[in-house]
């Protein structure tokens, strides 16, 4: 899956397509998996304020992560399991640009804003306005966006956990996948530019 800011990559993450439908795509990201990040002169992860970057390799750690991606819609609806398998799951609305899909690859860009929902909270924690608010003043994110996004993500919320997304992030979220990898020989080529 690859993360575009106009026509660089901001990010490319590799991912399992547990299911893939005209309705609906579920993609697995495993802990472990090695992922492309944005990042800046020194390394460090940058977020969209930022206009200047370089990709460098990442490890995505902590959590499995099942997300349910649906055509025009302005966030992905996942579900977070430790991969250890201590502790428990969390329901997680992430913002993003609407998917497009391409032969074997579906571009978006994440919009800093997320949402999580425990199971047993049954009430939303919303994470990251501060780099929402910064990316917005960058210039980033239009205030359309932003507004498609939100109404998005509060229907996706609003849905949890009986909606259509949680009935398949229930039946999907046990399945076990070892970590995708990058496709080493494509970005070798130059097919993805940083």
């Amino acid at each position: 899956m690859l993360h575009t800011r106009g026509d660089r990559t901001w990010c490319a993450l590799p991912v399992t397509v547990l299911t893939d439908g005209p309705e609906a795509t579920v993609i697995r990201i495993s802990a472990g998996t090695i992922w492309l990040a944005a990042v800046d002169h020194v390394g460090q992860r940058v977020h969209l304020d930022v206009s200047d970057w370089t990709l460098a390799e990442a490890v995505w750690r902590g959590d499995d992560c099942t997300y349910v991606i649906r055509p025009g819609r302005w966030c992905a609806t996942g579900w977070f399991t430790p991969a250890d398998g201590v502790g428990l799951g969390r329901f997680y609305v992430n913002g993003q640009r609407p998917p497009i899909y391409g032969v074997d690859e579906l571009r978006t860009l994440d919009l800093e804003l997320d949402a999580e929902l425990s199971p047993t909270a049954h009430r939303a924690s919303w994470k990251d306005r501060d780099l929402l608010q910064r990316a917005r003043n960058a210039g980033s994110i239009t205030a359309d966006e932003e507004e498609n996004m939100i109404i998005d993500m509060v229907a996706a919320l609003e849905a949890l956990p009986e909606g259509p997304d949680g009935i398949l992030l229930r039946h999907l979220a046990a399945v076990r996948v070892p970590p995708a990898f990058l496709p080493t020989a494509a970005l070798n080529a130059g097919v993805m530019h940083s």
